[in-house]
């Protein structure tokens, strides 16, 4: 099959839940021996240029990109706000990236037109100027419920409004647009019935995000240290820096008192100043990492304290295929069939957090257990090969 996937940012390097889920499956696809096209949309705060792909990545698909100034513009936010517009979406409209999808849509012939994401909607009409191939939105996520939990969370009135507003719009842009996809290929089984519930009826398909399972093994068990916790994400995404808030201010001081050595390692990239000059106790902040994996390998334990956002969190994915033991909130263990107390720990208090990761540290057995059962639940349920194979049957009944 001959397949065009439209990104919001260019999938390499794989330094994020999103680039690493895109990556994943458009490899996948190459391996498979389908033909891939990867348009994608480069901004200040994700640019990549084509020519800097190292050559083994650009075997896999063919690359183009159109840059667009997507920071956010006090005055264009506030102008937004006389529109009803969801400004959200605003930002990544580009006359020039109309022009570069109608160019490649009149000089090939695609099967499919894969749009990762919802970002990627407003531009289903130039699509359909051009081709009669079935539009795909691959929905990574329910976009609007990440704003409407920050709002939640939100403790500052105004900016509470603000985020409560965003969220509105972006609801209504998001459920509008359902009637507009051919088929819908969400991240999560959860997803997948919050979209039929509001009337897609047409083709779809759960797919969750997956690994290269082969690339996670690590049979050296002696390397990694113990005790250790580790945290690793962007650190510029706010629903991180909220839980981040919460783990350090109310979680970690109850770890201190009976593990008064031990050191929570923060890996991410765009740590914000306060992360930076934070005086917190036993918290050591590295930064972004070369290699995720590696890092990963390193440590023993992962916390992932999410209170908002949507979808399904990649790196928990790749911390279970390496074999980690994981404490997790609800939300971060969202849209993945992993389950409490077999493979993962959830925990939505303070106590709860804090006492399951004082019972993994006081016992390195218990940890090991916990990480194979994970290792073992990737392998079964989130295998690219497998996650491919269910794809491509699925794209070619939609293209018979």
């Amino acid at each position: 099959m001959k397949i065009l996937q439209i990104c919001k940012k260019i999938p390499y390097p794989t330094k994020d839940g999103e680039t690493i889920a895109i990556w994943n499956l458009s490899k996948g696809l190459h391996d498979a021996g389908h033909e891939v096209t990867i348009l994608a949309i480069t901004t200040p705060k994700h640019h990549f240029e084509v020519d800097e792909l190292p050559e083994n990545i650009k075997n896999i698909a063919h690359f183009d990109t159109v840059f667009i100034n997507t920071s956010v513009s006090v005055f264009e936010a506030v102008a937004n706000l006389l529109t009803k517009q969801s400004y959200n979406i605003y930002r990544f409209v580009s006359a020039k990236f109309k022009r570069k999808i109608a160019d490649y849509l009149q000089q090939n012939d695609y099967d499919i037109i894969q749009l990762e994401g919802v970002y990627l909607a407003p531009y289903i009409s130039t699509i359909r100027s051009y081709t009669t191939a079935p539009v795909v939105m691959r929905a990574h996520n329910i976009e609007f419920e990440i704003w409407e939990r920050l709002a939640e969370q939100e403790s500052n009135w105004l900016k509470k409004i603000y985020l409560q507003l965003l969220a509105r719009r972006l609801k209504r842009f998001e459920l509008e647009k359902l009637s507009e996809y051919d088929a819908l290929v969400p991240i999560s089984t959860k997803d997948a019935a919050y979209f039929q519930a509001f009337g897609f009826s047409k083709p779809l398909l759960t797919i969750p995000a997956s690994v290269d399972f082969d690339e996670y093994i690590n049979d050296n068990r002696e390397d990694i240290q113990f005790p250790s916790v580790f945290f690793i994400g962007s650190l510029d995404w706010m629903p991180n820096q909220e839980g981040l808030i919460w783990l350090i201010e109310k979680v970690w001081p109850k770890v201190l008192e009976q593990h008064p050595e031990l050191v929570l390692t923060i890996a991410g990239r765009n740590a914000p100043d306060w992360l930076k000059k934070q005086n917190y106790t036993n918290i050591k902040l590295i930064g972004e990492v070369n290699s995720a994996i590696e890092f990963m390998q390193s440590k023993a334990l992962m916390v992932v304290p999410l209170f908002s956002g949507s979808g399904m969190r990649v790196k928990i994915i790749e911390a279970m295929a390496l074999g980690k033991a994981i404490v997790a909130t609800s939300i971060a263990a969202e849209g993945i069939a992993c389950t409490h107390q077999q493979n993962i720990l959830l925990a939505d208090t303070v106590d709860d957090f804090a006492n399951y990761l004082l019972q993994l540290l006081a016992d390195k057995s218990a940890c090991q257990q916990l990480g194979a059962a994970a290792q073992q639940f990737i392998a079964e349920e989130h295998h690219t090969k497998q996650m491919i194979t269910i794809l491509v049957d699925f794209y070619i009944n939609l293209t018979a």
